[in-house]
């Protein structure tokens, strides 16, 4: 079954799972991350002209609630005005605990118009 496509006016619960983070013990193991405490930061921008191109419209920060400490995880949900045009789009995390910051690169997809909304 295909993903779910991301349309104009919808939402979306976005999930973070799970944050991962190495050791000094363990340089190059990466395993779940304990965000118990963390604030968590989901970041959405549009991309007008495509992957690789810089924004066309300003970040947009939201913060995202912690599910599972332990496990790692977080989610959001987006409301249905963060989606306004088609096109590209970027999401990336920022998670940040005791001065340790981890942030994702940039995951793109594309948001298109609704065909409920067709004559």
């Amino acid at each position: 079954m295909p993903a779910q496509p991301v349309i104009v006016g919808g939402t979306y619960d976005w999930f973070l799972n799970p944050a991962t983070i190495n050791t000094e013990a363990s340089p190059g193991v990466f395993g779940p991350w304990d965000i118990t405490g963390a604030t968590v930061t989901v970041t959405f921008a549009r991309y007008g002209n495509g992957q690789g191109a810089p924004p066309t419209s300003a970040a947009q920060h939201f913060t995202a609630t912690v599910v599972s400490g332990p496990d790692g995880t977080a989610r959001y949900v987006n409301l249905t005005t963060l989606f306004d045009n088609d096109g590209v789009w970027g999401m990336s995390w920022r998670v940040s605990l005791s001065g340790t910051v981890l942030e994702s690169e940039t995951f793109f997809f594309n948001v298109r118009s609704s065909g409920a909304a067709l004559p």
